[in-house]
């Protein structure tokens, strides 16, 4: 079971490698996350991969952030199989 330690308004958030980032998806329903409010990354900026906008405006695709920010953020990242 793996200990989730980033949360935002709708639920418990974890990240998986994708395409050397770290795609962002919900705990109990497995759905991407599409957004971050900026008050839940400290105040800085998070801008995701390949992405004009930062993470506070809507991804309809999901969120991949680097692996530094996924980190920074304490987004518990699973184990490869």
């Amino acid at each position: 079971m793996t200990t989730v330690t980033f949360r935002d308004e709708i639920g418990e958030i974890f990240g998986r490698k994708h395409r050397g980032g770290i795609a962002l998806y919900y705990c109990g329903s497995g759905e991407v996350v599409t957004r971050l409010a900026r008050h839940l990354t400290g105040g800085a900026p998070v801008w995701p991969i390949s992405s004009p906008v930062g993470a506070a405006y809507e991804h309809p695709h999901g969120l991949i952030l680097t692996p530094r920010d996924a980190k920074r953020l304490g987004i518990v990242i699973e184990a490869g199989r």
